[in-house]
């Protein structure tokens, strides 16, 4: 799994990778995340959007995230 941000290209977003695209990518928006699947169905990755209003956005770093049990907490509720 690869966390990270953009500050400077995407503010306030944080991406979460889980596999690597094979082809066509499917997306799925539900409230202020988008869900991101391979052609057979299999999630790869989400997108958080205003991730400061459930996160300390300030506090991440730009960049790669080290994933913490807090944060993974705080993403699974979204």
């Amino acid at each position: 799994m690869i966390v990270s941000t953009n500050k400077t290209s995407y503010p306030d977003t944080l991406i979460v990778i889980l596999d690597q695209d094979k082809g066509r990518s499917k997306f799925t928006e539900k409230d202020q995340v988008t869900r991101v699947e391979n052609e057979d169905g299999e999630v790869i990755g989400f997108n958080f959007f205003n991730v400061s209003s459930f996160l300390d956005y300030d506090k991440l770093p730009n960049g790669e995230v080290k994933p913490t049990q807090d944060l993974v907490d705080a993403l699974n509720k979204k």
